[in-house]
């Protein structure tokens, strides 16, 4: 192949990346496009029966922030509990072979 032909070849691949490109892209819009419009929709569908005061929202956050903070310090806790087991086993298992 001469000159010609890696320069044709070089333009070939370039308009083929550039349709990969476009593609790619609507594919994204269209993927951010719906994401967006179920999430909206699940917010509009929310509906209290009943009006919300003051002293009920800050009970509710309080409440929420008292149950995410809960779950918060469970992970912690199940996290700490494995790492302890890990650390436990690994110097048990170097203890083993330093002095076995």
């Amino acid at each position: 192949m001469g000159f010609g032909g890696h320069v044709q070849d070089m333009i070939n691949r370039d308009k083929q990346n550039r349709a990969m490109r476009t593609s790619r892209k609507e594919r994204i819009n269209r993927s951010k496009r719906l994401s967006s419009q179920k999430h909206k929709s699940t917010r509009s569908t929310i509906q209290l029966n009943r009006p919300i005061n003051a002293e009920t929202s800050s009970e509710m956050k309080h409440r929420i922030s008292k149950n995410l903070k809960r779950d918060r310090m469970n992970r912690n806790m199940k996290v700490l509990f494995v790492f302890t087991i890990l650390a436990g086993l690994i110097i048990w298992l170097l203890y083993g072979m330093i002095f076995a």
